[in-house]
């Protein structure tokens, strides 16, 4: 409108906007800037909004896992905000947190399957099936830091391979915030069929 401002409200645009002004020319669609636009729009959402906004998408295109608890979808929905575009996204970057059994999807993740890894994800496993209050992010942080400290390894012999063990992928949100959403029972059963596969 004017400007190099390519993201604006709906307010903004009625504002700046005029029918008599815009050109008569064919029009060029691009996905990838919609797509980006999109994601813009959805940061903008509140923690309220962004969940309804998804309700909605989901009672369109039935994506989810029938009898999926809602309140957490929230919660992995809230802990992708920042990672997806469009919510179809969301199927493909968290689909791990519905899904029983977890599907390795890294093509270079075999520097993680190594025994030792297989190892520390058993002690790991162990360790954390003694913290209570899995709902304490930082709690869980120093538990894996001190455990990594007792095996004379750094914090990353034990997260790269958590990871991949708790998601299939080699990215995913911090991984202590994953564990709290995970939940307990998720995570510890992922880590020790990890350890043993």
């Amino acid at each position: 409108p004017g400007g190099n401002q390519e993201f604006l409200t709906l307010a903004e645009m009625e504002k700046k906007f005029k029918l008599s002004a815009v050109g008569k020319t064919s029009t060029i669609f691009d996905e990838k800037k919609m797509a980006w636009l999109n994601a813009c729009h959805l940061k903008t959402l509140s923690e309220t909004d962004y969940p309804q906004t998804l309700c909605s998408y989901v009672d369109k295109v039935n994506c989810l896992p029938g009898g999926a608890d809602w309140a957490y979808v929230e919660k992995v929905a809230l802990l992708y905000k920042s990672r997806i575009q469009i919510f179809q996204d969301l199927s493909e970057l968290a689909g791990h947190c519905f899904e029983g059994k977890v599907t390795l999807k890294a093509a270079s993740c075999e520097s993680l399957l190594t025994g030792e890894a297989k190892a520390r994800m058993e002690k790991l496993h162990e360790r954390l099936l003694a913290v209570e209050n899995f709902q304490d992010a930082a709690r869980l942080e120093s538990e894996l830091r001190e455990l990594a400290e007792a095996e004379h390894a750094m914090a990353a012999d034990f997260i790269h391979p958590a990871r991949l063990a708790l998601t299939g992928h080699t990215v995913s949100p911090g991984i202590f915030e994953l564990m709290k959403v995970l939940g307990k029972e998720r995570v510890c059963d992922r880590l020790l069929a990890f350890s043993r596969s």
